[in-house]
């Protein structure tokens, strides 16, 4: 049975590296991972557990489970996006509905994360008999994605805005759900290890494919690009740097340096300053935070004592050219404050309330500005021109809920788990500013898991500091796991 799950999925990657991509392989893949996943959830009990990648108790999350072998390829697939595999010639191609074996791949993927999310759903209410209890940031997402489901009824493409609208409350419940049953420090070990497989494969898409993996710059020179694996591969990396510093299972020292080598060449071949920034804040924030980890500040100290250096041999202005790419495209942010400003004017002088369609009217206005311009560059903008002034109060009032228990956690605990979800948590803030923060990809499903993960380890640090609401807690977990 184990032989025959991995032979399908592997013969759909074998015809898909062999044939270059091409339609049918596509199909084969997907219909083999569709078969996988769907061979995984019957396998016997003790097949569906995989051991856990560094051995703790999560006494933040009340449990010790490890994650099953079929929940941990879900969660992959999800954080990769999953991968497009291909760019389309035609930007207007979704909006038009059209259908090909990515589309299909994407649709059977989203499918299993929502079968499997209803499943979680189903079991925990047979078990306990009452409905699920959210805190206030899920809350909150919910409501978002409510408001931006209401932006179907004036959408160019009602179909593609609600399938966007579905991926999006699939990664906020799937994410809840993992984090609930699983714990925080597993999620968080699980996306240290979805990024670094992304970044390997991104890798070896640079050296393999260049033409494919690497795009001119207007100054001449090319840029790590990867989108047919990784969309904002620098991102990723900056978020691979962060939690590879902070929460690294024990590593040999060659394995460990050999992938923080990785992570830094990808940022550095990527030129993206917002990437930059992550790191940077990251960094900062470990000189001024202490906690369990000590090599954020190592770091950080080594860059300082670096500066010196740099200004004796005159080196500086190369690392700053480096880092800041086509500086004088910074006071326009690369053309985006324009696009920007067109988009909101054509949102507020048509449906300013609950917008013009979420994704769907940010990518036909958008190439109405400008033929790079079918994406928004900003999920505020995203969200503002596809949910109008509505959802953008709600998802800014969720932005600051979390950044203030984010700033609570911080302040109350040195935890390494809790530094790093915080640390990530303002690197998707930045990111979120200039780029895509919560739509389907790598960024996105972070930022989903962190709406769970940061408030999850600030309201258990708060009753474990609390003797009685602690033992009511552990009294409810234990008549929880009787019944």
């Amino acid at each position: 049975m184990a032989a025959l799950l991995c032979a399908v999925p592997g013969a759909g990657l074998a015809a898909l590296f062999a044939s270059g991509g091409s339609p049918g392989s596509l199909g084969l893949l997907a219909a083999g991972l569709a078969v996988g996943l769907i061979g995984l959830t019957a396998l016997p009990r003790h097949w569906k557990t995989v051991g856990p990648i560094e051995k703790y108790t999560d006494a933040s999350s009340g449990s010790a489970e490890v994650p099953s072998l079929a929940s941990t390829v879900l969660f992959f697939l999800i954080l990769t996006g999953p991968p497009r595999l291909r760019v389309r010639s035609d930007p207007m191609a979704s909006i038009r509905g059209d259908v090909d074996a990515v589309v299909v791949f994407q649709i059977v993927v989203w499918a299993l994360a929502g079968m499997w999310v209803l499943h979680e759903l189903w079991q925990y209410r047979s078990r306990l008999g009452a409905p699920m209890r959210l805190r206030l940031p899920q809350g909150l997402g919910i409501l978002l994605v409510f408001c931006l489901g209401l932006s179907a009824f004036v959408s160019e493409a009602p179909l593609l805005t609600l399938f966007e609208v579905y991926q999006l409350g699939v990664m906020l419940l799937l994410g809840f759900l993992f984090v609930r049953r699983y714990g925080p420090r597993a999620c968080l070990q699980r996306l240290f290890w979805g990024y670094t497989v992304l970044l390997i494969a991104a890798g070896i898409l640079a050296l393999c494919a260049p033409d494919a993996a690497f795009q001119p710059m207007p100054s001449g020179g090319l840029r790590l690009w990867a989108n047919l694996i990784v969309d904002g591969v620098g991102q990723v990396a900056a978020l691979a740097i962060i939690l590879l510093l902070t929460i690294a299972p024990r590593l040999p020292r060659m394995l460990y340096l050999s992938l923080l080598a990785l992570d830094v060449a990808i940022l550095v071949v990527s030129y993206t300053r917002s990437a930059y920034l992550c790191v940077f804040a990251f960094l900062a924030l470990a000189l001024v935070k202490r906690t369990q980890s000590v090599a954020p500040r190592r770091v950080a100290y080594l860059l300082l004592a670096a500066i010196p250096v740099l200004l004796a041999t005159g080196l500086l202005p190369r690392v700053v050219l480096l880092v800041v790419r086509e500086s004088e495209t910074l006071g326009t942010l690369t053309g985006r404050t324009g696009l920007w400003a067109y988009l909101a004017d054509v949102t507020f002088s048509k449906s300013p309330w609950i917008g013009l369609g979420y994704y769907s009217a940010a990518r036909i206005y958008g190439a109405q500005y400008g033929t790079w311009s079918v994406s928004p560059h900003s999920s505020f903008v995203q969200v503002l021109v596809g949910g109008g002034l509505l959802s953008l109060g709600v998802f800014a009032l969720l932005w600051s809920v979390l950044l203030f228990r984010a700033t609570s956690l911080l302040l109350r605990t040195t935890d390494r788990y809790a530094f790093a979800a915080c640390s990530l948590l303002i690197s998707v803030f930045v990111v979120s500013q200039v780029g895509e923060g919560m739509e389907p990809g790598p960024r996105g499903f972070t930022f989903w898991c962190l709406v769970t993960i940061v408030p999850w380890m600030r309201d258990r640090l708060a009753s474990s500091r609390n003797p009685t609401a602690c033992r009511a807690a552990r009294r409810g977990i234990l008549i929880s796991s009787k019944r």
